[in-house]
């Protein structure tokens, strides 16, 4: 257990998060078989040490993808087991957090040490320099919602966040990028299709997590949403657009219902979610839309994901202009290859091509670098030097030449 705490604070400094782990299955003729029935390496005649108890080696698998909700009962019981408390709690370092209402050791003695630095910065003196100071941190903070903003009706409006996708890939993280990151929040609210992800999302999040299992292209499930936000009395400082798909193949063999699909989803369902949250935005309030790498040229073998992904670029492009007056600060995410479970889908009916994987990034680095360029009002996100050169290369070489170029590789 030991070694795989290690492990996995390894993969946290790296920003790492595997997809997959895979059990040992013992192999004939090589070494780590021979290692694994005598417990002895056989080069150097040293005992080691052999996990064969099935509980121990699914702690040991949850510990590589610590960030997994599914996995938090069983880090957990690998941390205190370990004697590794101090790796539950709210510090940087910490692989995951007490569950609401939970005290640990070090985990209630850190929370209250951040409250005493936060309480002790409330009192600096409040000189035109403090005020307009930004902070340069891990933290995103935006000044929100002025006084006629947030209060209604019925008294002060609920601050809330919305995260569409929010059950896997990217949308997830934003779930705990901004769990972590973005104060003042009274709640989140998670939307997918899949309760039990959802539920076992939330049981991890410190801000406390609204959860709202719909189909965003359904229509009585969106007529439900705009009835919930319009009776909740809420002021919405972030709108996050993760839900979406996409399908590699040629155009004429893949079934044109999950094409069409692709459209609903992507295109339809996104429209329909800003249009309906624009009313209750906040002031300074922000809107990130995800897009791909994939909107800045169109894709051979992969025509209507890009196609999608262009209109939502298009989309965020010109609503962002719109909505200036309103201050509200529209951005388009647009990485290239992240490592989710989106090729799972993906591929069904045919492969990216292997240059595209070279550039693969991680979620956590994509959603990072999001919420750092939405704070600072920019209208797109790319992350990794790859894809920024990319998008430069786009607007300088004619579409036709990169479709060569991508027959070429094919």
């Amino acid at each position: 257990l030991k070694d795989a705490i290690k492990l996995a604070e390894y993969l946290r400094d790296l920003g790492y998060m595997p997809e997959q782990v895979q059990d040992f299955y013992p192999t004939p003729s090589t070494v780590s078989t021979v290692m694994y029935y005598t417990g002895i390496d056989p080069v150097s005649g040293e005992k080691v040490y052999v996990c064969r108890n099935p509980h121990e080696k699914a702690m040991q698998r949850a510990l590589i993808q610590y960030r997994n909700p599914k996995n938090y009962d069983l880090v957990r019981e690998a941390l205190v087991k370990a004697g590794r408390e101090d790796l539950i709690g709210f510090d940087k370092k910490c692989l995951i957090r007490p569950r609401s209402g939970e005290k640990t050791g070090n985990a209630g003695k850190r929370k209250n040490e951040n409250e005493k630095a936060r309480n002790q910065k409330m009192k600096k003196k409040k000189t035109i320099r403090n005020i307009h100071k930004k902070k340069r941190g891990d933290s995103y903070c935006w000044n929100c919602c002025n006084s006629n903003n947030c209060i209604g009706r019925i008294g002060m409006k609920k601050k809330i966040a919305v995260i569409t996708g929010a059950s896997s890939g990217i949308g997830q993280e934003f779930a705990f990028q901004m769990d972590e990151r973005m104060g003042g929040l009274d709640e989140i609210w998670l939307i997918a299709r899949r309760r039990d992800r959802l539920e076992e999302l939330s049981k991890v999040m410190e801000t406390p997590a609204r959860i709202v299992a719909m189909d965003v292209t359904d229509e009585r499930d969106m007529e439900a949403f705009r009835e919930t936000l319009a009776a909740e009395n809420v002021s919405i400082r972030m709108l996050v657009n993760c839900a979406g798909y996409g399908l590699m193949g040629r155009f004429d063999r893949i079934p044109v219902k999950e094409q069409l699909g692709m459209l609903e989803v992507n295109c339809k369902a996104l429209t329909r979610m800003t249009y309906e949250c624009i009313p209750y935005m906040c002031k300074n309030g922000r809107i990130i839309q995800l897009a791909s790498s994939a909107a800045f040229v169109p894709q051979k073998n992969f025509a209507i994901y890009a196609a999608t992904k262009s209109y939502v670029l298009s989309f965020s492009t010109a609503l962002r202009e719109e909505l200036k007056g309103k201050s509200i600060w529209v951005t388009a995410v647009c990485p290239g290859p992240v490592e989710t479970e989106f090729f799972d889908i993906a591929e069904k009916y045919g492969s990216t091509l292997a240059v595209k994987k070279l550039t693969m990034v991680s979620p956590q680095r994509v959603v990072k670098d999001a919420l750092r360029d939405s704070c600072h009002k920019k209208a797109v996100s790319v992350c990794s030097l790859p894809m920024k050169a990319f998008r430069v290369l786009t607007k300088i070489i004619p579409h036709g030449w990169f479709l060569s170029m991508m027959g070429l590789w094919n």
